[in-house]
């Protein structure tokens, strides 16, 4: 069946919007999982609002990072990659002990069912914490 010209030219035009419309919503599942990961693994230290100052907070030597400045403390920019290897394990931060090193415990779970790669998991926690960036 051949597709009349009109026909075929609204759903040209409608591809991009299509395409569109999935990203934004797999946008949304990304950070959707990046604020589960926060909310279970980085609140006891960092708090409810990543202002560094969750339950944990008072008893570490150090207090913990404000995570909604981290753009503000790079000159504007969100620093994409230092925050993944940060969480990640490769760049050490100090504070009572070190802050864990959520790419080991992350790696420890890949066999459990349900459990996507520590990457990836570490990917959505690095894309949510770009989303509560404050201006």
């Amino acid at each position: 069946m051949r597709l009349l010209p009109i026909a075929r030219s609204l759903i040209l035009a409608a591809f991009p919007m299509l395409i569109a419309a999935q990203a934004a919503a797999t946008e949304q599942e990304v950070v959707r999982d990046g604020k589960t990961e926060y909310d279970e693994h980085c609140v006891a230290c960092h708090g409810e609002k990543a202002k560094g100052d969750g339950r944990m907070a008072e008893i570490l030597t150090i207090k913990p990072a404000n995570l909604t400045e981290i753009s503000k403390r790079n000159g504007g920019a969100y620093p994409f990659w230092q925050v993944y290897f940060t969480i990640e394990g490769t760049v050490p931060v100090r504070g009572h002990l070190y802050m864990p090193d959520w790419g080991t415990r992350f790696k420890g779970d890949e066999s459990k069912p349900g459990y996507p790669a520590a990457y990836l998991r570490i990917l959505t926690l690095v894309h949510y914490l770009e989303t509560i960036q404050e201006k």
